[in-house]
């Protein structure tokens, strides 16, 4: 009897423990249902109004939710959302209100200049939207013009005249409004970020039709022998410069070592880089890396520049030119001396390119090389490259944070605490070859697809991808239209060149022989821009005609007299040869043109 008594007792004793907690958590609720804000007769009032003026319910439901919202912040209470069926059941219960009919016939009552400023503002922050969904952002100024543009289609009051005046007259009122402009509609003033300019589902078909080509290619290739893949990507190291911001002295202390000499500004080096990684980590530290240089016309680098690219060494060469941009005979050349340099490492091996769609690498002249070299393309789809290509999803990030640390790392060496280009092309090659050259990147390929299992891919990518095909297949010729986006002109050439030859016909030569393959790589005829070797003795190019006749080696021959050839030379430095200026084509016509222009607004000015 005792222990049932003892256990009845503690069984109530549990239950009141368990009133008490129901009835405090009943008396917070309570109080939290106080302390939220309560909108007022005035406010329910604006709100039909502006349900009135604007005839659209979800616009007038903003305004009622940044009124209460405003109201709540002012009172410290926490606020609370609108439904409609409450803004709903104010329209029926105010509709024939006095009070609210007064406000909605004269446009000078406070309350229709308060609803019709903000229907005003709601189209020009749809002004806003649209713009930013094109990629383009609107400056302030642009901003009050479509403010003033809006009122200029509506009737306004004489106060709302007088604001616009105002606005148009003074710079700091119109900042100011701007200002609250932004405040008001949760905008910033600064620069689009992970903004893309297609859609999701844009996106899940290109990344498919690029997949299931790198599949489809790979399962052909290495079927027949062994294969690499290739990526190939350029990009400029002109503007680039370490950190502003870092460790400095306090202001105190910097009023005193203002007297010593600022740091004069130097001219920036203007160069391309053309970055190589490959799924290969053997093969990566013999990719070719070419710098493309610019070099004034007629004349040759430096010598401070030669020693330079000397230092660099192997596998980096400098193609000397007259500017920094990738023409085709650049991508033709380049595309030889990847063969070579493939074929020196490993005979029979092919070769997968993958590149994006820039308007060289699609041109039909380089598509047609690459299947004279035995290279397969496939190309990363336009406005894709951020998703899918190695280059710049895992190299170029690592590779700019080295080069900004070598940058800043020279210049605390510096005396003067500036760079010649010289000191700063040295920086950027260290950080080349300890990025590229000495890296591996396999496993970039693997994570962007470029892999016999699509198991590996990042998880980014395989959620994009969760409900798609991913069957090996080339693409269609609508996909690849689709994947060259703006430069789809070429889509007749490049889809004969790349599809219509049958893959055992380009493979047979790779699955012979060491001696076959050596000796069909050598049997290649290709007519390609001559690679002028630069000898340290050269003090002018080789003219054209004599190149023509001899070649690159007997060009180097005559322009050189024969004891001192080719003995000094640094072997990664090599001179792009210009073309016959009689017989120039497009490009060397548009270059021409370029500079022309140039030199008549110098004479101008």
């Amino acid at each position: 009897m005792d222990s049932r008594i003892a256990r009845l007792k503690d069984e109530l004793s549990g239950l009141c423990r368990q009133m008490r907690k129901l009835q405090k958590d009943a008396r917070n609720k309570i109080k939290r249902e106080r302390s939220l804000f309560e909108p007022s007769r005035t406010l329910k009032l604006k709100a039909v109004l502006s349900w009135l003026i604007c005839q659209d319910e979800s616009w007038a439901l903003k305004w009622t939710q940044q009124a209460v919202t405003r109201r709540a912040l002012k009172q410290g209470k926490p606020t609370r959302q609108i439904t409609a069926t409450e803004l709903h059941s104010w329209r029926h219960q105010f509709e024939k209100d006095d009070e609210l009919l007064a406000a909605q016939q004269q446009l000078d009552h406070p309350w229709h200049i308060q609803i019709d400023t903000f229907w005003v503002e709601s189209m020009v922050w749809n002004k806003v939207r649209e713009a930013n969904a094109r990629g383009v952002h609107m400056p302030s100024g642009e901003l009050l013009n479509e403010y003033i543009k809006e009122w200029s289609l509506r009737p306004r009051a004489q106060p709302t005249d007088n604001h616009l005046t105002l606005l148009q007259a003074k710079h700091t009122t119109a900042r100011k409004w701007e200002q609250h402009f932004r405040r008001r509609w949760n905008c910033k003033f600064g620069q689009l970020t992970n903004v893309r300019s297609l859609p999701s589902e844009e996106f899940r078909k290109r990344a498919g039709i690029f997949i299931r080509w790198t599949q489809w290619l790979l399962q052909q290739k290495k079927s027949h022998g062994p294969c690499v893949v290739v990526n190939l990507d350029e990009t400029s190291v002109s503007n680039l410069r370490h950190s502003q911001n870092g460790t400095v002295i306090s202001s105190t202390s910097q009023m005193k070592v203002r007297v010593q000499n600022a740091p004069a500004p130097r001219t920036k080096s203007k160069a391309t880089l053309m970055a190589c990684v490959c799924n290969d980590n053997r093969m990566q530290k013999h990719m070719p890396q070419v710098w493309l240089p610019r070099w004034a016309k007629g004349r040759l680098p430096s010598s401070a520049f030669r020693e330079v690219f000397t230092r660099a060494g192997y596998p980096q060469e400098a193609w000397h030119g007259q500017h920094t941009w990738l023409l085709q005979r650049t991508m033709l050349a380049w595309l030889q001396r990847l063969r070579r340099r493939v074929d020196n490492l490993r005979t029979g091996v092919h070769i997968i390119l993958i590149m994006d769609v820039c308007p060289v690498h699609v041109a039909p002249s380089v598509a047609t090389m690459a299947r004279q070299l035995q290279i397969s393309l496939a190309f990363v789809p336009a406005r894709c490259t951020w998703l899918l290509q190695p280059a710049d999803t895992h190299v170029f990030a690592k590779l700019k944070q080295k080069m900004r640390h070598n940058i800043a790392h020279a210049k605390l060496q510096a005396t003067d605490g500036t760079l010649q280009p010289p000191k700063l092309m040295t920086a950027l090659t260290a950080a080349v070859n300890e990025v590229l050259v000495q890296g591996q990147w396999s496993h970039a390929f693997h994570k962007n697809g470029i892999h016999d299992n699509v198991a590996s891919l990042r998880k980014t990518v395989l959620e994009m991808l969760e409900d798609e095909d991913l069957t090996p297949r080339p693409p269609t010729h609508a996909e690849l239209m689709l994947c060259l986006g703006a430069h789809r002109k070429h889509c007749e050439a490049l889809f004969e060149q790349l599809f219509d030859c049958p893959t055992l016909t380009q493979t047979t030569q790779l699955t012979g022989s060491s001696n076959d393959a050596t000796r069909s790589t050598s049997n290649r005829q290709t007519t390609g821009p001559i690679l002028v070797p630069f000898h340290k003795r050269m003090d002018a190019l080789p003219n054209m005609p004599i190149m023509r006749q001899a070649g690159a080696h007997g060009a180097a021959c005559i322009t050189v007299p024969r004891g001192r050839l080719m003995l000094p030379c640094p072997r990664n430095l090599v001179l792009l040869a210009s073309h016959d200026p009689h017989k120039p084509d497009n490009e060397q016509k548009h270059s021409d043109e370029c500079q022309a222009q140039q030199q008549k607004r110098k004479k101008k000015n």
